[in-house]
């Protein structure tokens, strides 16, 4: 089987381009080439071509031949409507699967009638993605729910990372990883209410001038860590005592990989923020839900003075990753979609796409119009450019 797999930004330190590539290399039945309007970063595990026009994607897929494309919803437009616009030139009918990356119905971030319209089936990643009622209209045989999960390579590496840790005599780290987005105005005013002696916390990937270090300037308990390689963070996370998650309730987390790896290093939570990362939780068990930020000082106060609690509610934090969120189930269940769709496809009924109703284009304009006209008009500006520009001669 070859897919196709469409994703805007391809780098192994984004989110959503990580678990494209773990799912990826973990699935071997699958012949697969990425397509992307902006590659970084080193990639050897699959082939990645970096596309920025209708006519780039037309060349792809022309030369692939392929079963299946697969887009992974993240930000940005013209991906997929270069992509749509390349079939009907081509006069393919591929059917596609749109897996959307985030909370759906975060205003930003909404996935346009377009997309919706053209898929065959659209995947949530998480039971909040796959019960907001914004998507009500989605027959439940278009929709989907799969989880992302670990690797082995993640279980494994966790797994011997967690047996070397040993804590810091007299002090008890509150760490965190995240993108300045990510971290709330006043997460510094919640962890100084924090009174367990020596309590230490450190704030990953944030980079110089964000407004998070401004929080950070004054308080010498706070230490913040610019981005770092996937290895070294989870290098960084094995030194933390509890995992602080603190995220903007209205924000567009889903269920969240950089929680999932804390966890998998044995880390005990603390969390407040979206519900879909709280789909990792047992409150009580592998970590502390706090009903609102206000509880968030106590649950870590209750983990800093028991060090048995923590490693009790670590040992579950890891148990029930490695058990409820594994890559092997999701690939075990996109390749039974994959069969589904091609099983239709094969038996030559018409594939039936979503039917997106005039409530959800309204709402669309109203919320995204602004996302959608920058994506559109910057794609558009630089398919003719790419038409005009020649390129520079080689040197001999």
């Amino acid at each position: 089987m070859k897919v196709l797999y469409l994703i805007r930004r391809c780098a192994p330190l984004d989110g959503a381009a990580r678990t494209l590539l773990r799912l990826i290399e973990s699935n071997p039945s699958v012949e697969a080439h990425v397509a992307c309007r902006y590659r970084f970063g080193h990639i050897d595990s699959v082939a990645v071509t970096e596309v920025d026009s209708c006519a780039a994607m037309q060349k792809v897929i022309a030369d692939g031949g392929y079963d299946i494309i697969h887009y992974f919803r993240t930000s940005g437009y013209e991906l997929f409507d270069w992509a749509v616009k390349a079939l009907k030139r081509l006069r393919l009918d591929t059917p596609i699967i749109t897996t959307i990356c985030q909370r759906p119905s975060y205003p930003q971030l909404l996935p346009s009638p377009a997309e919706l319209t053209r898929s065959v089936r659209v995947v949530m990643i998480d039971r909040a993605a796959m019960n907001d009622p914004l998507f009500d209209f989605v027959a439940t045989d278009r929709k989907k729910h799969i989880y992302f999960g670990a690797t082995q390579r993640d279980i494994d590496l966790t797994g011997r990372l967690a047996a070397s840790w040993q804590p810091t005599p007299g002090r008890v780290v509150f760490g965190r990883g995240s993108t300045p987005g990510k971290v709330p105005a006043d997460y510094c005013r919640i962890t100084d209410r924090i009174t367990t002696p020596g309590k230490h916390v450190i704030i990953a990937g944030i980079p110089s001038g964000s407004s998070v270090r401004r929080q950070a300037e004054g308080r010498d308990y706070v230490e913040m860590v610019d981005a770092l390689p996937y290895d070294e963070w989870l290098k960084l996370c094995n030194g933390f005592d509890v995992f602080l998650y603190y995220l903007p309730k209205d924000g567009h987390s889903s269920i969240d990989g950089t929680l999932g790896q804390a966890m998998m290093l044995g880390k005990p939570v603390v969390y407040y923020g979206p519900a879909a990362p709280a789909e990792r939780l047992v409150h009580g068990v592998n970590g502390f839900i706090a009903g609102k930020p206000s509880e968030i000082p106590e649950y870590c106060d209750r983990l800093g003075a028991d060090a048995e609690l923590r490693r009790r509610m670590g040992t579950s934090a890891r148990q029930s990753t490695i058990t409820d969120f594994s890559m092997a189930a999701c690939v075990r269940r996109y390749n039974a979609l994959y069969k589904e769709v091609l099983n239709e496809v094969h038996s030559g009924h018409k594939l039936i796409p979503v039917k997106v109703p005039i409530s959800y284009h309204k709402y669309f304009a109203r919320c995204a119009w602004r996302s959608w006209l920058r994506s559109r008009l910057a794609g558009s500006m630089i398919e003719r450019l790419s038409h005009r520009i020649k390129p520079l001669p080689e040197r001999t």
